[in-house]
């Protein structure tokens, strides 16, 4: 639901031209109110949310420069996103302070970490690389 629901809108903003000059107010729009909203989340929900909401801002710029940049940055949201969740369903987990406490094994819990903090965008991991 969180990556699927990008798609038509991305392709009909990418074919109309007129909408190019409030894209930037899309852009900054999206781009700061899941970044600011999402950072006092303890939800996971919430957290996937607000930064769906941001990756859209990030997918809105990548619009503006080419459609080759949006299937790009597409694909490693995917790539980023879908581990995650799997990894939520199969745990059910709802909170972050549940990590803590999960009778799974330390790996699982590295990656599901790894996976949320890619997702953020830090430098060392994959999300970093197409923002």
């Amino acid at each position: 639901m969180l990556t699927l629901q990008k798609i038509n809108p991305l392709l009909l903003l990418a074919s109309l031209c007129w909408v190019w000059d409030f894209l930037f107010f899309g852009i900054l729009f999206s781009g700061s109110l899941g970044a600011l909203l999402g950072l006092s989340q303890t939800s996971l929900r919430k957290l996937l949310i607000f930064s769906s909401i941001n990756h859209l801002g990030w997918l809105l710029l990548a619009l503006s420069i080419s459609v080759t940049m949006v299937r790009i940055y597409f694909i490693i949201y995917c790539f980023l996103l879908f581990p995650i969740l799997a990894l939520l369903i199969r745990i059910s987990i709802r909170y972050l302070g549940q990590i803590q406490r999960l009778p799974i094994s330390t790996i699982r819990i590295a990656v599901l970490i790894g996976s949320l903090l890619s997702l953020g965008g830090l430098p060392p991991f994959l999300g970093f690389f197409p923002k």
